[in-house]
């Protein structure tokens, strides 16, 4: 999973951490730190340096994954700025570059190796995401369980199940109620205090 930090971000955040500035929240939400990959003029590159922050989705604030540091984030070229948002959970310490700069960089000190890998991430993560999706309410959430339980076990504690369920996929509270009651009585999930202790698929 994208939560799971590959070699290629060490390497980018070894070799440009002189090159980057402090990032600066551009808002705060419900006592959230949030951080645009975009100002509307100029994108930005992330560097977490330490921490753990939500990726959401801008339209409906759908969590998309969780990353921990260190992780670059925010380099994939595209034609318009990235529909996601980073929002900070508690600490974390975390810098960033100009996009375009960024890339310069790359080009200058043959990094790209290093970029495809990150990219090479990004790409398993999405298919994941993708592939937990499915028409069967039960199997949908069977499969966002399984993602949840991938996380390390310090963000599993931070989070209960449901939360996570609820703002990572469209289903309705008592529809995910409903069938994670019913995977309990059939011993196949445990929730101490709400949060996840045992899931077996």
């Amino acid at each position: 999973m994208i939560a799971h930090t590959l070699p290629g971000h060490s390497v980018l955040m070894q070799n440009m951490q002189r090159d980057c500035f402090p990032a600066k929240f551009d808002k705060m939400s419900k006592g959230k730190q949030i951080f645009e990959f975009s100002d509307g003029v100029k994108r930005k590159v992330f560097f977490i340096e330490e921490g753990d922050f939500l990726v959401r989705t801008r339209k409906d604030n759908k969590i998309i994954t969780i990353i921990s540091g260190p992780f670059v984030i925010g380099l994939i070229p595209t034609a318009n700025s990235l529909p996601l948002y980073l929002e900070k959970i508690d600490h974390g310490k975390i810098s960033a570059i100009e996009y375009n700069h960024f890339w310069s960089l790359v080009n200058y000190r043959d990094l790209l190796p290093d970029v495809m890998a990150v990219i090479s991430g990004y790409h398993t993560e999405i298919l994941s995401y993708i592939e937990a999706q499915n028409s069967c309410t039960e199997t949908h959430t069977k499969n966002m369980i399984e993602r949840w339980n991938a996380y390390p076990s310090h963000i599993r504690k931070r989070f209960s199940l449901l939360y996570f369920l609820i703002n990572s996929s469209y289903l309705s509270k008592s529809t995910l109620c409903r069938i994670m009651k019913k995977l309990k009585e059939a011993g196949s999930l445990q929730l101490e205090r709400g949060k996840l202790e045992m899931y077996e698929s």
